[in-house]
């Protein structure tokens, strides 16, 4: 109570700032998640499509989705839980940096995802 009050973390502004950054998290996960299946079916569709035209929209479509996707991977990284920039050590010096586990549970390591 005594942090939150300090810290005035119920301010309105503060509030709607977390209500975006949760927003923005949900979508670049979702982006992250579905884009590569999304990419596979298009040049799926490509294999079998005879109309160059065709072919070619399509390969727009799936060179787009792979923009979105490196966008949203790059848009993680900046709300990563220990910042890239963070030593992988903890200032002691004594042992390596890591989330506590309710925290760790929480988090989705970006290696993981293609």
């Amino acid at each position: 109570r005594y942090t939150a009050d300090v810290y005035d973390l119920n301010d309105e502004r503060k509030r709607r700032l977390r209500f975006e950054r949760r927003r923005a998290i949900d979508a670049a996960v979702e982006v992250v998640t579905e884009n590569p299946r999304l990419i596979e079916r298009l040049l799926a569709l490509v294999e079998g499509e005879g109309s160059e035209a065709r072919r070619q929209t399509i390969l727009d479509a799936a060179r787009t989705l792979e923009r979105a996707f490196r966008d949203a991977r790059a848009q993680l990284r900046l709300f990563a839980a220990i910042p890239p920039s963070r030593p992988q050590s903890c200032a002691c010096g004594l042992r390596p940096l890591t989330l506590p586990a309710t925290l760790s549970s929480q988090c989705v390591p970006l290696d993981e995802v293609q």
